[in-house]
Formats: C-alpha cells, structure tokens, sequence
C-alpha cells in the first residue's frame, strides 16, 4: 500500500500532507491518552 503511493508520484505533496496529518493526530492521541492516565495515577 505505501509503495503504490510512493511508487505512482502523481502527488507526492498530498501524500506527504496526509503523512504529517497522521502523525500530528497521532502525537496529539499520545499526548492525549498520557495525560488521562497521569490524572488517573494522581
């Protein structure tokens, strides 16, 4: 799946945005979830 995106480059800027959205929204999920569990263990 990630080497037919690659691989086609018909868009690689739209590809790259999609990357960094999914790794923002992970990093947020992270950060999100650590702050949960440290209230919880307070």
């Amino acid at each position: 799946m990630y080497f037919s995106f690659s691989g086609s480059g018909k868009n690689p800027r739209l590809w790259q945005t999609l990357l960094l959205k999914e790794r923002l929204m992970y990093a947020y999920n992270v950060h999100f979830f650590t702050k949960i569990l440290g209230k919880g263990i307070k």
